[in-house]
């Protein structure tokens, strides 16, 4: 399947847009006033507006019209300008920046691997599973306890209204598995354009408990819980699964929520 002809054109858009966003985001402070209610709405609109910038970006990476060899490159030369911008301590969001195209080619470039759309299920339903663990009680969380300075190179930020220092962070796996997603459903003929709108609406959710819910401050949301769940929702017709691949699934699908409460219950 050709690739979208317009996603250089978006994503040179996206892009700016990011760009923009942060040197916004530290004047709101003096836009908005003194009143809590205005610095909370600014800050809801702020994390919304870069969720969608954010996946915007990832969408039309994903739908370049380039080969295999093309994304790799593509990978090197984002990576290569992540360490520039971290060792030469340029601006942030800079860093912020090549770490998602420098994770949404490497997504691209493992999405080759799926032939057929019943492949993706499982890995969508298994893949929050491991996020999870990863995140509320494996190494994401030690991270977060014990270093969270590393975060600075492997996840970005989400901008704060009123100063530069993010507030949240989402992690290059979050990022490089949406772009797995959108890459594989393009090639595959199913639903990129409404898988792009569930991780939107979702992804979105969850940075909003993030920010504003107490619950979550130092521990975070497992962002695979909601990838995975937005891509299923978003493609379930395409999937044709015979009786007993439906049954292993069901059982899958149980297993994992099982484990996922005892994860909860320790936690």
């Amino acid at each position: 399947m050709r690739s979208r002809p317009d996603s250089s054109g978006w994503l040179i858009v996206f892009t700016a847009l990011f760009v923009a966003l942060w040197g916004l985001s530290p004047r709101l402070a003096g836009i908005v006033g003194k009143s809590p209610a205005a610095f909370l709405a600014a800050q809801l609109v702020l994390t919304v507006f870069w969720v969608g910038i954010t996946i915007g970006i990832v969408r039309h990476i994903a739908g370049l019209r380039l080969g295999f060899w093309g994304r790799v490159a593509g990978f090197a030369l984002s990576a290569a300008l992540l360490v520039v911008a971290v060792q030469l301590r340029l601006w942030p969001p800079l860093a912020n920046l090549w770490l998602i195209y420098g994770a949404a080619f490497l997504g691209c470039v493992v999405s080759v691997i799926f032939r057929e759309p019943n492949i993706l299920l499982p890995v969508a339903l298994m893949s929050p599973l491991v996020d999870f663990w990863t995140v509320s009680a494996g190494p994401v969380r030690r991270v977060l306890e014990h270093r969270p300075e590393v975060l600075d190179v492997v996840a970005a930020g989400v901008p704060a209204a009123g100063q530069l220092a993010p507030l949240a962070f989402v992690g290059l796996g979050d990022f490089m598995f949406i772009a797995m997603f959108l890459a594989a459903a393009d090639r595959l003929r199913m639903n990129s354009r409404r898988t792009a709108a569930a991780f939107f609406v979702l992804v979105s959710l969850a940075m909003i408990l993030v920010v504003f819910w107490s619950g979550f401050a130092g521990v975070g949301v497992p962002g695979m819980v909601v990838i995975g769940l937005g891509f299923v929702a978003a493609n379930l017709r395409h999937f044709r699964l015979s009786r007993q691949e439906a049954l292993i699934t069901s059982g899958l699908v149980i297993a994992v929520a099982i484990l996922v409460a005892v994860i909860v219950r320790v936690r």
